[in-house]
């Protein structure tokens, strides 16, 4: 079970870092005379707590109540770096690592992050290996006179194959806005779709790099949501904005994603056979950009009115 630790977990987690990378330690012949400042022998319970208390997001792996394995992210605007990732030496080779992996990038995607950052002992190719297969890329390695190992740095695009600029500034904006993504399951599952949520509850949707049968939405799509609110009904949207939501509304086409179409009225105009999602923006522009961040604030307000 993985889940979040508290101030009371630190001594705990402490000890698990320090026998789980002493194992690393041994293997590749770092002491603490030849590499103080190597994880194992640097770090302390103070130290694990003044990073918990500058806002890294710390879980750990309980068995039976005991931690078993752990990880930190720490962040950076749209990124994040993950430090600590560790599973005790007896517990290894049960998939614990891979799981507590996983659920880091669904922590860090549910932040707003677009990318993640580690570093690894270079020499370690077994690591390097496992890491790659995550999907993680080599960026560089450097060596430092205080350690007897290469510094091997990777990354991670945690959504895959975003080049578009305005999708970045749109995701930018979203998380800007204290807004999260959440990677969707079902008829998503196998699609980069992800819930875009502000106070738990659903902004928008947002579709990236879309295929088989969501192909014809390539390479980035927006979806508004009204979550049976009225949001777009009355609202102080400019006329010039309010002409690109009406030419972007959602008629339904039997996704399966939901039970159909609905009648709605938009901007005191009655349509028919609306999608719950009421706007729909394919591969927008600059100017339809800047309209959908008006509507996704209209929302935002929706809900912090409740």
């Amino acid at each position: 079970m993985i889940k979040e630790i508290s101030k009371d977990n630190i001594s705990e987690c402490t000890k698990v870092i320090i026998e789980s990378f002493s194992t690393v330690a041994k293997e590749f012949n770092i002491t603490k005379q030849n590499a103080p400042r190597y994880v194992a022998f640097a770090m302390t319970d103070e130290k694990l707590s003044e990073q918990y208390n500058n806002g890294r997001k710390m879980f750990a792996y309980f068995d039976d109540g005991r931690i078993v394995g752990f990880y930190a992210l720490e962040f950076f605007d749209n990124e994040c770096e993950m430090n600590h990732l560790c599973v005790l030496p007896e517990y290894r080779h049960r998939g614990i690592a891979k799981e507590l992996l996983n659920h880091s990038f669904d922590i860090a995607m549910q932040s707003g992050t677009v990318k993640m950052k580690i570093s690894i002992v270079e020499e370690n190719q077994q690591l390097k290996k496992w890491y790659l297969d995550f999907g993680f890329k080599p960026i560089c390695a450097k060596k430092f006179d205080f350690f007897p190992f290469t510094c091997g740095y990777m990354e991670k695009n945690l959504i895959d194959f975003v080049t578009n600029t305005l999708t970045l500034e749109f995701i930018k904006f979203l998380t800007d806005n204290e807004m999260s993504l959440e990677k969707a399951g079902g008829y998503w599952q196998n699609q980069q779709y992800f819930y875009v949520k502000y106070k738990s509850e659903f902004v928008c949707y947002i579709l990236i790099n879309g295929k088989g049968d969501e192909a014809k939405f390539y390479p980035f799509t927006v979806w508004s949501d009204d979550s049976n609110s009225k949001w777009y009904c009355k609202n102080n949207l400019d006329e010039h904005n309010r002409n690109i939501a009406i030419k972007h509304i959602d008629i339904c086409e039997k996704c399966g994603a939901c039970k159909g179409g609905t009648t709605k009225q938009i901007f005191g105009t009655q349509y028919n056979n609306v999608c719950r999602t009421t706007f729909r923006f394919i591969n927008p522009n600059a100017d339809e950009l800047e309209c959908l961040k008006m509507l996704v604030l209209l929302r935002k307000c929706d809900i912090d009115r409740g």
